[in-house]
């Protein structure tokens, strides 16, 4: 196989995963409509990023063994094919710790969020008693006037 060409797929292949995983950060604020989708998924969906980034690192191993064996011979190009293949693997790990840690910065948020909402329901709570309260004394105060 040409060397061109093998090369133009290992760089196609990572730009086209670069662009699938890095669309909803880059339209962000554009149009929420395509990007909550998104968040949606990677929140609910771990497992499946982890598969395959799984699965990514091994294919990238494996056209590394191909690249590698199919140069046997030429150490100057083995080099370049090695350098590219660490840029690569690098990629995909910032990638990956990327995602995960997206989606943990929104477990976060949502805790937080959570938990404002809970301290302010109990002051409410608090204030719905405190009133019930007074409410209570005022119309014994009343009762007591009447008579």
């Amino acid at each position: 196989m040409n060397t061109d060409v093998l090369l133009g797929l290992a760089d196609l292949t990572l730009l086209a995963f670069i662009i699938i995983l890095a669309w909803p950060w880059i339209l962000k604020g554009s149009d929420s409509r395509l990007i909550e989708p998104t968040r949606e998924f990677i929140k609910k969906n771990e497992g499946v990023f982890s598969i395959f980034f799984i699965i990514l690192f091994a294919l990238e191993q494996t056209l590394l063994i191909l690249l590698t064996d199919y140069f046997k011979n030429n150490t100057g190009f083995l080099r370049l094919i090695i350098s590219i293949f660490a840029l690569v693997v690098m990629t995909t790990a910032s990638l990956q710790k990327f995602i995960l840690e997206t989606k943990r910065r929104y477990e976060k948020e949502a805790k937080k969020s959570i938990k404002k909402t809970t301290l302010t329901l109990e002051k409410y709570k608090k204030l719905v008693g405190e009133y019930d309260k007074l409410m209570g004394r005022l119309e014994e105060q009343y009762k007591s006037k009447e008579e």
